[in-house]
């Protein structure tokens, strides 16, 4: 049996700060660390709150919709 292989998940937010993460981490500067993984963080749930949302409203909209057999 063949298995596809899942994509990884790499948002936008994780590759923009990788890069200025192992500068600060290199540089021992342990405040530019933490500011990048709270700012990284924030975007991530931020955005999958958004997306949650959506969705959800999307589905009560749908069975509204079916509901009333519009």
């Amino acid at each position: 049996m063949y298995v596809i292989p899942r994509k990884k998940r790499k948002s936008e937010a994780i590759e923009k700060s990788g890069k200025l993460f192992s500068e600060a981490l290199h540089n021992k500067d342990y405040e530019k660390v933490a500011l990048v993984v709270f700012w990284c963080v924030l975007k991530e749930f931020a955005y999958e709150g958004i997306m949650n949302a959506l969705d959800y409203g999307n589905s009560f909209y749908e069975r509204k919709k079916f509901r009333r057999g519009l």
